[in-house]
């Protein structure tokens, strides 16, 4: 989506990293972005954050990821986690923290799952063709309805409309399991300015 590759480190960071190549209002994402140097009690001390984000409608964030909360509490984090938020204020950004208590649940992440795994899905001009005509046509449409409506074969429908969904074409309802029944609209329209993260 962001073209370029992404390296990771731990499951959280897997996770947000399958988020930002699935959810739609997520405009770019990149892990590591940067380094800030700062000093603390008289000493050079610097932090790297795990990952700069843009979404739609929210001020870029810089962003930390650990397991559990209490990471987040112990020796060297303490200092990352104050010169990160410092890092974010003075770029005019937020910041935020993640973990594997608020990335989702294990529904919404399953979901996730299933739509990225279909992010290299060849599809045909006639396939996006008629799925765009499908969801322009209706204010929204059950992922089984849209899938028969693109082709014969139900499975290969749905990888369809999931793979439209990491293209921002499509928008999948994930606040309830995936299925037959969730709700498909068209994807909201991309920004004609999207704050910059480093490339």
């Amino acid at each position: 989506r962001y073209h370029r590759s992404f390296y990771v480190e731990g499951s959280v960071e897997e996770t947000l990293l399958h988020k930002a190549e699935t959810l739609v209002d997520y405009l770019d994402y990149l892990p590591q972005p940067c380094r800030i140097e700062a000093t603390v009690d008289g000493k050079p001390a610097c932090a790297i954050p795990d990952y700069a984000v843009v979404r739609g409608g929210a001020l870029p964030a810089l962003g930390e990821a650990k397991s559990s909360w209490s990471d987040f509490d112990k020796g060297r984090a303490i200092v990352q986690q104050a010169i990160t938020r410092k890092g974010a204020d003075a770029l005019g950004w937020s910041y935020e923290q993640s973990t594997s208590a608020n990335v989702g649940s294990a529904d919404f992440l399953d979901s996730i799952r299933t739509i990225q795994g279909q992010r290299f899905l060849h599809l045909t001009r006639r396939e996006e063709r008629d799925a765009i005509r499908i969801l322009d046509a209706v204010k929204s449409i059950s992922l089984g309805e849209l899938a028969a409506g693109i082709t014969a074969c139900p499975a290969r429908g749905c990888n369809i409309v999931y793979a439209l969904m990491v293209r921002r074409i499509a928008e999948i309802d994930l606040s309830i399991p995936l299925g037959d029944a969730s709700i498909v609209k068209r994807g909201p329209k991309i920004p004609t300015h999207i704050p910059p993260i480093w490339r």
